[in-house]
């Protein structure tokens, strides 16, 4: 029975083929680069049609009939159908800012666009952030064109220094994923222990890579670890690469402050070679030199005497310092000298295959300076056998070298099965330098200049990606399966300096006057603080969406990892997007994240020595057996609970708008502990037997961020040769502490209470809770006349607060109030292939607020501005002007 009915199927389309004359109608849908496109929407009077893999499609011969053509990210095209055997459909990609099509938050071969998607995503053109204006590093651009991100730029801040700690949603940089191509981008190598935006965290050093290498940025606001892994709690940067090639890019930059300091040049060069039809080479370059800005105060302390009069008489004696206040310290943005260079490669290969690989090097040297130190004899930090008037200058050089490759293959089925097999590799190394300083303890025979040692970290990472696209199962249209593993192997090392950067000198037992120890303003990494510590994580993930109505879209992940340090955890993600009319849609998810402890945390051993030299402050590992019998057990993963609920409106093609609200749970948050005194405490005295003080990490507190996100896009064409574009955003978050958990019993047992000190204390609270803008806002206007265009951004920075530690116990309490920066950029097409940019950034030239004169922190009035709490530079007006040659 079964066979007689396909026999006659078989037959009915045969004789429909002879009596039509043809057979089916064979069309091709392709982008504006000729690359197919998949599951493209083909309707034809009541039948619906899909694009396959190869953009290939296929309806019965019909005449005079409309055909319309829609995908996500693409203009809708419809025509007249006649009598064509073959079909070359051409599809143009959207232009709005919010249609921009995005590829990060989901492992899918197959892209959405903002609207259509269940998750919030920024996409900056790499245009955008050169019309800022701002010094070619990313960090420093994306500052001013995303409000949710913050990068913080403090000087006399020990790693920041090095690594501007960068974030999103006003949580700490390691709650920021960082990928390259979808790929993991790996960590600094140093922990930022100073009190400073993100103490106790390790940032990712996004300012690596080179500016000119970028094609496009795409922001993730959203946790996202159950695709992506430990640390996308607050959302995830992803950098897009260049792909030109026969083209030469070519671009200098130069600015100065009003102050006429600060000079920065930089040179940027982009090249693409073309292998074969689709593949290619595409390289750049980029090489900055920037001055030092001085923004110090006038030092106020005295320089050679506890007493005034002595004082007096020994400044016009030796004709050095005048009486009174004096400039004698640097204080503002550091001097950065830096060569990068960057690849990016696709080679076509036998059946489809694709090898890929990308990656570069980086080499920043950075020096950092010192405070003002006196030549009082008494001083424990002074040495006047070889500085007698002071140490002038200090300088605190950082050789900050990163590598980063990536090589895989990757290729894309007839059937829509798509495979990614890779392997990265990634390193950081931190070498530290202290120059035109001392080790007091060793008096007359110190060295000035010492090499402090160095940290080092290293990331290898191998992975499988598989995912496959079916247009239709049952009633679920546009379906998307990705599963694949992934396995990390982690490594982090402390290396030891000169000896002279550690030891402890003969001076340092007078008992009448103890010298400090170790090279002041840097003390050195001993061989009692060397460590290398290697860690491996294996994961497995699954990730479906698909359209379970035209206007509904869901999605579901699952991930597992396991690290062989602490144990497993598991991450899933819901997220959903129900597209209500054709320009307006609700988005929604829920997602348990989590962040694994880094090892700079759980290994990190470094000795602070301050005072008269004889109080250490030890950062103690975690795996310590001292640790665990007073009760602080091994640091756990922070647990991350992320709700986003978001509305988006898209008017024809001129006008869009999102809002977005999140909050976001973070459970068993890790903090360093501030220095707990041994002294008192019997347990600590018991198992700390050679340190004065200890900190450590722990999972000791549970936060809650809430906020706001907001964008608008407006554009409006005057005329044929001109246009306005009006851009709004908006973010406002908060985040308190919700519980601060107690000390374990052990750990204070048998204690008097005068001996009992929190593990956390209010100036941690404040850079958690009040260190960075809890509003940040933008509005951009864009005027384009022909080959002009002129752009006018105004910024608002919302205020901060920093609660100061005491020498009395008590805190000094400051609030710094709300900036707004203005800032104007000009550029103009002298040809099609030259051009020239112009920038006026802060036009109103404003500042942070000054520090209480009060504060301990500015030093007998060398630091003018808070390091604690960061808003904006503290530069002023600066100019810049930058030439691009493409040819």
């Amino acid at each position: 029975m079964l066979k007689n009915i396909l026999l006659l199927g078989v037959l009915f389309l045969l004789a429909s083929n002879l009596v039509n004359g043809q057979t089916k109608v064979q069309g091709r849908v392709t982008n504006e680069e000729n690359i197919p496109i998949q599951g493209v929407t083909i309707k034809i009077q009541n039948a619906t049609y899909i694009s396959d893999s190869l953009g290939l499609f296929f309806f019965p011969p019909a005449r005079n009939v409309m055909i319309h053509f829609s995908h996500i990210g693409y203009l809708k095209h419809s025509f007249l159908y006649t009598n064509q055997n073959f079909l070359n459909i051409k599809l143009s990609s959207q232009k709005n800012d919010l249609e921009e099509v995005q590829t990060v938050g989901s492992r899918f071969n197959y892209a959405r666009v903002n609207i259509h998607s269940p998750i919030p995503v920024d996409k900056i053109n790499i245009q955008d952030l050169n019309r800022t204006g701002q010094l070619p590093e990313l960090g420093e651009m994306l500052q001013y064109v995303v409000p949710s991100f913050n990068n913080n730029r403090i000087s006399f801040s020990g790693a920041s220094s090095y690594a501007s700690p960068s974030s999103l949603k006003g949580l700490f940089p390691d709650q920021t994923l960082v990928l390259i191509e979808g790929k993991r981008l790996h960590k600094f190598s140093t922990l930022n222990s100073n009190y400073a935006v993100g103490k106790g965290t390790v940032s990712t050093d996004i300012n690596t890579i080179p500016s000119i290498s970028i094609n496009n940025l795409e922001v993730l606001k959203d946790g996202a670890a159950a695709q992506y892994g430990s640390d996308a709690i607050a959302g995830i940067i992803q950098l897009n690469l260049r792909r030109e090639t026969n083209k030469w890019l070519v671009k200098y930059f130069t600015s100065i402050t009003s102050q006429g300091d600060g000079y920065t040049n930089s040179i940027m060069v982009n090249y693409g070679f073309k292998i074969r039809k689709t593949g290619f080479l595409n390289f750049s370059y980029n090489y900055i030199l920037q001055q030092e800005t001085n923004r110090a105060g006038k030092y106020t302390g005295k320089i050679y005497s506890t007493n005034q009069t002595t004082e007096d008489s020994l400044r016009l004696a030796r004709k050095v310092y005048p009486i009174g206040p004096v400039l004698v310290s640097i204080f503002g943005q550091n001097r950065i000298e830096s060569h990068q260079f960057f690849y990016n490669s696709q080679i076509p290969l036998l059946r489809a295959w694709q090898l890929y690989s990308f990656g570069g090097i980086s080499n920043r040297y950075i020096t950092a300076f010192g405070v003002f130190r006196s030549a009082i004899p008494s001083d424990p930090t002074t040495n006047p056998a070889i500085y007698p008037d002071g140490y002038p200058s200090p300088r605190l050089p950082g050789l900050n070298q990163d590598l980063t490759t990536v090589l895989g293959l990757k290729k894309k089925w007839k059937n829509s099965w798509f495979i990614d097999i890779s392997s990265s590799f990634g390193a950081n190394s931190l070498k530290l330098f202290a120059f035109n300083t001392t080790n007091p303890s060793l008096g007359i025979n110190s060295p000035k200049d010492f090499y402090s040692g160095a940290n080092s970290y290293s990331e290898w990472v191998s992975e499988l990606n598989v995912s496959k696209f079916i247009p239709k199962i049952g009633f679920i249209s546009n379906v998307s399966i990705a599963f694949g593993s992934q396995y990390r192997l982690e490594y982090f090392s402390m290396s030891r300096g000169d000896s002279a950067s550690y030891v402890r000198g003969p001076l340092a037992f007078s008992t009448t006057n103890p010298k400090g120890v170790g090279s002041i303003f840097r003390i050195g990494i001993g061989p009692n603080n060397e460590t290398a510590q290697y860690r491996s994580n294996l994961a497995y993930y699954l990730d479906l969406e698909g359209e379970l109505t035209p206007w509904w879209l869901l999605g579901v992940a699952l991930r597992y990892e396991r690290y062989s340090d602490f144990g497993s955890n598991i991450s899933f993600k819901l997220a959903s997007n129900w597209q209500l009319f054709e320009s307006f849609s609700i988005r929604a998810s829920f997602n348990k994240g989590f962040r694994a402890p880094s090892l700079q945390q759980i290994f990190n051993n470094q000795t602070t020595i301050t005072g008269s030299g004889s109080q250490f402050t030890e950062n103690v590992r975690s795996n310590n057996p001292g640790l665990a019998a007073v009760g602080v057990p091994y640091p756990k993963p922070e647990i991350a609970y992320n709700y986003n609920f978001g509305l988006v409106y898209k008017f024809k093609s001129n006008f869009s708008a999102s809002i977005d609200a999140y909050l976001i749970d973070i459970k068993d948050r890790i903090i360093i502990t501030q220095s707990i005194p041994v002294a008192g405490v019997p347990n600590l005295m018991k198992y700390f037997t050679t340190q004065k003080e200890i900190s450590f990490f722990t999972n000791q507190i549970n936060t809650r961020t809430m906020g706001i996100d907001y964008l608008a896009n407006y554009n409006l064409k005057l005329n044929t040769n001109s246009r306005l574009i009006f851009n709004v955003a908006l973010t406002f978050n908060q985040t308190k502490i919700l519980d601060i958990l107690p000390p374990p019993p052990e750990f204070y047992a048998g204690a008097e209470p005068k001996y009992i000190t929190p593990f956390i204390d209010s100036s941690t609270i404040g850079i958690i809770e009040s260190s960075q803008p809890k509003i940040k806002w933008n509005s951009t206007i864009s005027y384009i006349y022909k080959n002009l265009t002129l752009t006018s951004r105004l910024s608002y920075f919302g205020e901060v607060r920093s609660f100061e530690k005491r020498a009395n116990g008590t805190y000094l309490d400051q609030l710094f109030s709300p900036k707004y920066l203005l800032d104007l950029n000009i550029n103009y097409n002298l040809t099609k292939n030259i051009s020239i940019s112009g920038s006026i950034n802060n036009i109103l030239d404003t500042y942070p607020d000054e520090l209480n004169p009060n504060s301990i922190n500015i030093v007998n009035g060398q630091i003018l501005y808070s390091r604690q709490a960061f808003q904006i530079p503290y530069n002023g007006r600066n100019y810049s002007l930058s030439l691009q040659l493409l040819f």
